[in-house]
């Protein structure tokens, strides 16, 4: 895990946006389902570093590596999950492919 975040040109500590995030999980067997806000999609997100952010990919840019230019896909098939253990860093084009192979996921 890294120490620190960059969010454009804000770099966050870690422990402060986990934290944040943390706050707002509810443990449904295997799944971390995030309680704030979504998108029409079930997608969660969190105002952080003065725009709004998808929590998934905070939580994956934090415990998996940098995600510049990549996807992050849901092995679990939920969308408002946030447990790192259930996403993986995804070239777009694997991802869409990858979408496809659950129907309660749109693209």
């Amino acid at each position: 895990m890294s120490a620190a975040m960059q969010v454009g040109k804000h770099v966050i500590p870690d422990t402060k946006i986990i934290a944040r995030i943390l706050a707002k999980v509810r443990v449904d067997g295997e799944c971390w389902f995030f309680s704030g806000a979504t998108d029409e999609d079930g997608y969660p997100h969190i105002k952080f570093a003065g725009k709004r952010q998808c929590v998934h990919r905070l939580m994956a840019a934090v415990f998996i590596d940098d995600l510049n230019g990549w996807d992050v896909h849901h092995t679990c098939g939920n969308p408002s999950c946030v447990n790192p253990l259930h996403l993986k860093k995804a070239d777009p084009e694997v991802h869409r492919t990858d979408h496809l192979k659950f129907a309660n996921i749109p693209f």
